[in-house]
């Protein structure tokens, strides 16, 4: 069992990772505006369609993370966040081409 000083900090810790990944909208505009090329008008269309599967991926896992928090434990429903940022983050590795990459 973890003491109180070591929850809160662990708390801080992934707070901070959560923020980390609101920033993942940012890297979507970006993303997209380098894929769109020449075709600049498909980016506003792209991204609204983005923003509208975020936020049914939202609701949609939120009873199965309150499930975790509830039933197993709220340190799970962090892990699973900062695994998603990771995952993320690879994918738009992955998704710029060599010569764009920073």
């Amino acid at each position: 069992k973890m003491d109180g000083a070591l929850c809160v900090a662990v708390a801080c810790v992934f707070f901070i990772l959560s923020y980390l990944t609101d920033q993942f909208q940012m890297v979507h505009s970006l993303l997209m505006r380098q894929l769109a090329g020449d075709r600049k008008e498909e980016v506003t269309a792209s991204l609204s369609m983005g923003v509208t599967v975020d936020h049914l991926m939202a609701v949609a896992i939120s009873p199965l993370l309150g499930y975790f928090w509830t039933s197993v434990s709220p340190a799970l429903v962090f892990f699973t966040a900062a695994l998603s940022a990771l995952i993320q983050l690879a994918v738009s590795k992955w998704m710029i081409p060599e010569k764009q990459a920073v």
